[in-house]
Order: structure tokens, then C-alpha cells, then sequence
């Protein structure tokens, strides 16, 4: 009998956490191969990003992959966001480097469509998610 209480209760409270959440779109472009996934990192503030410490982490398959471009959809609460997203090609978790630290695979950020060598800071990227939702674009680059 605890035992159900205790799941009823735990499914109660997931639905109502998730009844303030809102749709973010995130539309990717220019993915250059089918290889791996992609690692979205969703960020709050300039503080979060400048220290690398997203708000949440997430892969995604590219399985949907067609023509370099790529459809996800996440629920988030309303807010000022930033996203920061990697092509991870051999799906290793982490951003490869070349020689002088120049990245092997591909990076973007929300709405940020400058080909970029440095990192640009959040305001940059930063993006409101209402409560009608929100859609982003982030054009992968490749140096």
C-alpha cells in the first residue's frame, strides 16, 4: 500500500513540475555527417557558461538526420536560456582537438550565426523561452 502511495505521489508531482515547461525547437543545420551525436548543453546565465557548468546536458541521435539538418524538441521552464551544442562525431562525450587547440568537430550556439574562432559570451546567444515556447537555430561550424 506505501508503496503505491509513494508512486501516485511521485508521478503527481512530475506532472505538475512539468506543467510550467514550455516547448523549445531547436533547429540545427550544416551537420556534416551522420556519425555520432549531438550534445546539447542548455545554460541560465553568464556565470553557468563562463564556468562550463550547464543547467542541463543532453545527447541526441541523429538518426532524424536529412541534409545536414537536424529537429529536436525539449521541454524547459520559462526563462532566459542560452544552448551550446557539439557535434560529437565519434560520440565520445567531449570536444576533440587538432594541434593548437582548434576543434575537430563541429560547435554553435542558439541563434549565434557568426563563423567564430573565439567562444562568445552568453549575451550573445542568450535567448527567451515564453510561454508560447520558443525556436532557436544554431548553424554547426567546423574549423
Amino acid at each position: 500500500m506505501n508503496k503505491r502511495l509513494i508512486i501516485i505521489m511521485g508521478c503527481l508531482f512530475f506532472t505538475l513540475a512539468d506543467l510550467d515547461a514550455q516547448t523549445l525547437v531547436v533547429d540545427i543545420c550544416n551537420i556534416r555527417s551522420a556519425s555520432g551525436q549531438v550534445q546539447l548543453s542548455f545554460y541560465r546565465n553568464s556565470k553557468s557558461f563562463e564556468n562550463d557548468k550547464p543547467f542541463l546536458t543532453r545527447n541526441y541521435s541523429k538518426k532524424h538526420l536529412r541534409e545536414g539538418k537536424l529537429r529536436i524538441s525539449i521541454n524547459l521552464e520559462p526563462g532566459i536560456w542560452g544552448v551550446a551544442m557539439m557535434d560529437d562525431e565519434n560520440a565520445n562525450g567531449k570536444m576533440d582537438y587538432k594541434a593548437l587547440g582548434i576543434p575537430k568537430e563541429g560547435f554553435g550556439f542558439s541563434n549565434y550565426t557568426k563563423t567564430i574562432i573565439r567562444r562568445p559570451g552568453f549575451n550573445e546567444f542568450k535567448f527567451p523561452l515564453g510561454d508560447d515556447g520558443a525556436r532557436v537555430i544554431i548553424r554547426v561550424n567546423y574549423l
